[in-house]
Order: C-alpha cells, then sequence, then structure tokens
C-alpha cells in the first residue's frame, strides 16, 4: 500500500468461507470492501480460524486481534449483510496457541506477551510462530466471522486446514469446527500493527516451515507493518483499501467453495477465494502477530454478531451475488 493511502487502514477483517464452493473471501469489514478472494481452492478435510496477532515490537505492534460481534449493519452494504446471514460463534483454542500469546479468559481476544509461558506439551500447538486456531471446525456449508486490528501494526487472519502442524508461530486456532453449511464470524484488530486472519484446513501442518497459502491449508489475509495488507493465495495480492479496518469479517460456504473477508464496520468486501474444495473440517485461524515491544500488544478480540439486525436489513434489500474480487 502507497504512503497516501495509510489513513485508510484496516480496522476490522471479516472472513468468509464457501466451503462447498472452494472459495475464502477477505472483506474489510468497515466500508465492505473485498481485499481478496481466494477461488477455485479444494477442500477435503476441516477448516479452523487462523489467526496470527504477530510479534509485538516492542510495543509496536501490541494491541491485540478482538473477534467481534455484527452489532451494526450498513444497508448501503448489501453483500456484506447477506453474509452476516451465516455469522457462526468462534472462540480461541488454548491448545493450539504459541506459548507466547495471551488469551482472554473468555477466549476472544488475543495478542503477544513478549514471554514464552511453561505450558504442557500439546501436538496441537503452534511452537515457532505467534499463531493461534479457533476451537470451531467448519467441513460443509458456509460460515462468516469478524476480527478486530484496530491499532495492530501486523496481524494474520484467515482459515486453516486441521491436518496443519504447529512449530514457533504465534498462531492459535478457534476451538469451533465446520464441515458443512454457511458460517460467519467478526474479529477485532483495532489497535493492531500487523495480524493474521483467516480459516484452517484441519490436517495442516504444525510443526516446522508453516507457510500460509491454500495449497498448505490456509485461506488468510493478513497486516504488516501497519498499512500493507496481503491476501495470502497460492500467489500473494497486495490489496488497496480505502480506510483501514477496524473490525475484520469472515464469512465461510463450505459447499460452495467460498472464503470471503470484510470490514465488519462498512461492510466492504476485502477479499474472497473462489471456487476452494473443501475435504475436512475448517477452523478459525488467527495471529496477533508478535507483539514488537509493546507496538502492537493489542489483542484480537472475537465480536459477538447481531445476526438479528442483519436479518431485518436483509429484508429490505435484493438478494446479490456475493463478489469474487478485490475493489
Amino acid at each position: 500500500m502507497s504512503e497516501d493511502r495509510k489513513q485508510s487502514h484496516i480496522e476490522k477483517v471479516g472472513v468468509f468461507v464457501d466451503y462447498d464452493g472452494g472459495q475464502v473471501s477477505f472483506y474489510n469489514a468497515d466500508t465492505g470492501d473485498l481485499l481478496y478472494a481466494f477461488t477455485s481452492c479444494s477442500f477435503s478435510e476441516k477448516l479452523f480460524p487462523y489467526f496470527s496477532p504477530c510479534t509485538s515490537e516492542g510495543g509496536k505492534n501490541s494491541a491485540p486481534l478482538v473477534i467481534t460481534s455484527l452489532d451494526h449493519i450498513l444497508k448501503k452494504k448489501v453483500a456484506l449483510t447477506k453474509m452476516r446471514q451465516f455469522a457462526v460463534e468462534v472462540t480461541l483454542d488454548p491448545d493450539t496457541a504459541h506459548p507466547a500469546l495471551v488469551l482472554s479468559t473468555d477466549g476472544k481476544q488475543v495478542y503477544d506477551g513478549d514471554v514464552r509461558q511453561k505450558l504442557p506439551y500439546n501436538p496441537k500447538r503452534f511452537r515457532r510462530c505467534v499463531n493461534v486456531l479457533g476451537k470451531q471446525s467448519f467441513s460443509s456449508g458456509k460460515f462468516y466471522f469478524e476480527v478486530e486490528v484496530k491499532g495492530k501494526t501486523a496481524w494474520t487472519v484467515g482459515v486453516a486446514k486441521e491436518s496443519i502442524e504447529f512449530d514457533r508461530c504465534v498462531d492459535v486456532l478457534g476451538k469451533q469446527s465446520f464441515s458443512s453449511g454457511k458460517h460467519y464470524y467478526e474479529v477485532q484488530v483495532k489497535g493492531k500493527t500487523a495480524w493474521s486472519l483467516g480459516v484452517a484446513s484441519e490436517s495442516v501442518s504444525r510443526k516446522g516451515k508453516i507457510t500460509l497459502s491454500p495449497e498448505d491449508g490456509f485461506w488468510t489475509i493478513w497486516l504488516r507493518k501497519k498499512d500493507e495488507y496481503t491476501a495470502n493465495d497460492d500467489h500473494p495480492v497486495q490489496l488497496s483499501l480505502h480506510q483501514q479496518p477496524q473490525k475484520i469479517g469472515i464469512f465461510v460456504d463450505y459447499e460452495g467453495g467460498v472464503i470471503s473477508f470484510y470490514d465488519a464496520d462498512s461492510g466492504d468486501l476485502i477479499y474472497s477465494y473462489t471456487e476452494c474444495s473443501f475435504t475436512e473440517k475448517l477452523y478459525p485461524f488467527f495471529s496477533p502477530s508478535a507483539n514488537d515491544h509493546g507496538i502492537n500488544s493489542a489483542p484480537l478480540i472475537i465480536s459477538p454478531v447481531n445476526q438479528a439486525a442483519a436479518k431485518d436489513d436483509e429484508r429490505e434489500k435484493a438478494q446479490p451475488e456475493i463478489p469474487h474480487n478485490g475493489t
């Protein structure tokens, strides 16, 4: 992203997954702009929400990633309103969290604490990268969730296969998995300078080098260096956004093979992965990224979604097709 676009930082990212349609899309949840869409994906196992708040960087990236609720609906953004009908409950899975990550007691916020905690061994735990997965997994249908990334200088969000191996990344998965249907959730990213969000397949690698790409079971977008947004497709796509999202909405359509990311506040589509093929459970993926010496200490926060408001708004408007391309 160019220097003159710094005032348009994403503060919330929406992630949409269409398992059967083979698509993962990322949106600016505030504006509704599509950031990127992974299409023609082939899913054969569970997918999990994927999150990485990235390292703290001496406090520069200390803001948490926050899984947020959909307590706001912008009527002008019909596409995002449609995604929010598939909102799902997402919480972070502490068994997958990197030892440096600090999770809130309700499992909705995560940030890099800069200090490795002494935790019991768990084969599901990320050891090398500051990542965490959601508890929930998806193996069919459509689902959506949002993540607040406000204040972060770096982050990664998306989805990951169940079979991934974790090593040293500050990542964590959601507890819930999805293996059918449509689902949606939101994550607050306010105050973060880096983060990663999305969904991951149940079988993704959790040891050794981890590459966030659909080929490796991850459908994610991330923020780096405060204003550089990327969709981690098989060929990474640099995203140019109208503004910086504070909350990200993630929508998954398992059978439709789609994962989409939205700005949860504006309703703008950020990015969509389309034509994906899912064959296993999917899990929400979160990475608040490194603390960066306090700069990126803000947590990622899983936000509750106001589905009733979304349904009321939907009745007032026509049903558009899900966008598959960035704006």
